[in-house]
């Protein structure tokens, strides 16, 4: 078996210019963080209070695409932050308050200490969901390891297409902030799998927490032998377009439906090799 490996293009700074603007993260995600981290971006973390099986069972009873149901969920966890943003940012909140919401995340800021949430200048809040889509249908995370082996084995020489929303809250762009939310699509190419591989992978664990059973960027990258569209947003945030979104707050050109359909910039994130 080949053993692949994820090449890097050579990185552009994503980091976010203005110095009067602080970023809050609105996930608990360590591999969203680690993206941010790498690129260079200083942010803290507020976890959104959000209820994300009743919305995304909401929108699927309406009808709505995997498009329809990442944009909700993104939507939500953005607003649901934003307010409870204001809430630990106001004159009101007093210091364990602001530090029991918001932390700190290592290595970010000017010490990786935590800041208390204290945040000068404009605050721009960034939320995230990411699904796998496989023949129309979402797949969550297993219900257990028999549920792993029968998703993956039904992926099985053919493709899956990961969707992440991204929701970029503005609080100083007009009367009550502006939101712009971006979806973008990656199509992952498996290879045949046999029944005894895809038991060995589901035994070592790697499948019980991700989406899809699949841990793309560790375990299950030998499953993958294509991969159309960005990888970063396999893991969890369109990098590329995460520092897109961010400039144009930056130089508010932030709106919430944008006038000209948007062009995807280039994207610079990792590519398989």
């Amino acid at each position: 078996m080949v053993r692949r490996s994820w090449a890097k293009r050579p990185k552009r700074s994503c980091r976010v210019g203005n110095q009067s603007t602080s970023l809050v993260l609105a996930s608990s995600s360590p591999r969203r963080q680690q993206l941010l981290t790498d690129a260079g971006i200083d942010f803290e973390v507020l976890i959104p209070d959000v209820d994300e099986q009743a919305i995304g069972q909401d929108i699927l009873d309406a009808g709505g695409t995997p498009t329809d149901y990442v944009t909700a969920l993104a939507e939500a966890k953005v607003v649901s932050t934003s307010i409870n943003l204001n809430k630990v940012s106001g004159t009101r909140a007093d210091s364990h308050s602001r530090e029991s919401a918001v932390r700190s995340i290592p290595g970010t800021g000017s010490s990786g200490e935590a800041r208390s949430g204290q945040f000068p200048g404009t605050v721009l809040c960034l939320a995230a969901d990411t699904v796998v889509v496989h023949r129309g249908k979402i797949l969550g995370k297993p219900s257990n390891r028999n549920d792993a082996r029968a998703t993956l084995l039904s992926m099985s020489g053919g493709s899956v297409d990961v969707l992440t929303a991204v929701a970029l809250f503005d609080g100083g762009a007009g009367d009550g902030g502006a939101t712009e939310v971006r979806v973008v699509t990656t199509t992952l190419k498996v290879r045949p799998l046999s029944p005894a591989e895809v038991h060995g992978y589901v035994a070592t664990g790697a499948a019980d927490d991700k989406a899809g059973s699949l841990a793309v960027q560790d375990d299950a990258r030998d499953f993958i032998v294509n991969i159309d569209g960005c990888f970063s947003n396999v893991v969890g945030l369109p990098m590329c377009e995460v520092a897109d979104v961010i400039r144009r707050a930056e130089t508010g050109d932030l709106s919430r439906r944008e006038p000209e359909p948007h062009q995807a910039p280039e994207c610079l994130c990792p590519t398989m090799s």
